[in-house]
């Protein structure tokens, strides 16, 4: 995908609530209005202003967790409430699997696109809800999940996965 395209791909589907790395040296929030203005409190974190907050979420929240996660290789990451697909792509540079579900369909279209310009293989999104995972075609193949969730500040990991 040429550069151009994606650029127009993120003006024709912005705001985005994540920052999320793109080719070219692109992201999600370069372009003015890319990105949701909000009080972006969980990421005001080491002197970043709430403006920056809002335009670089998550990654100061994720400086702070990345280096508390458990290894992840070999292993089948859920991310619930994955929005735009950040953490759901972080997961998957390293993970077996890395499997985002969110309930709204704007986050699931764009998570959708992300993953097409980044040709994230290792990353999977999926419309659903949390307690209609059992549905998931792609989860009945008996295979255990490794589960991730971030919400707000608070993370969750499965306790047989941490050292």
């Amino acid at each position: 995908m040429e550069r151009q395209e994606i650029e127009n791909l993120i003006k024709g589907n912005s705001p985005f609530y994540q920052r999320i790395e793109l080719p070219y040296g692109l992201t999600t929030t370069d372009l003015p209005g890319s990105w949701y203005q909000d009080d972006a409190w969980d990421n005001a974190i080491d002197q970043v202003s709430i403006e920056e907050a809002a335009r670089f979420r998550p990654e100061p929240k994720w400086r702070h967790i990345q280096n508390m996660m458990p290894p992840l290789e070999g292993k089948v990451i859920l991310e619930i409430g994955s929005n735009c697909g950040f953490f759901t792509f972080e997961f998957a540079k390293k993970a077996t699997r890395a499997i985002g579900i969110d309930v709204s369909r704007e986050w699931h279209k764009k998570s959708l696109m992300l993953k097409s310009i980044k040709q994230c293989m290792r990353s999977e999104f999926y419309l659903c809800d949390f307690m209609l995972l059992g549905d998931l075609v792609s989860l009945q193949k008996g295979e255990n999940l490794d589960f991730f969730s971030p919400s707000g500040t608070d993370i969750n990991i499965k306790p047989d996965i941490v050292d």
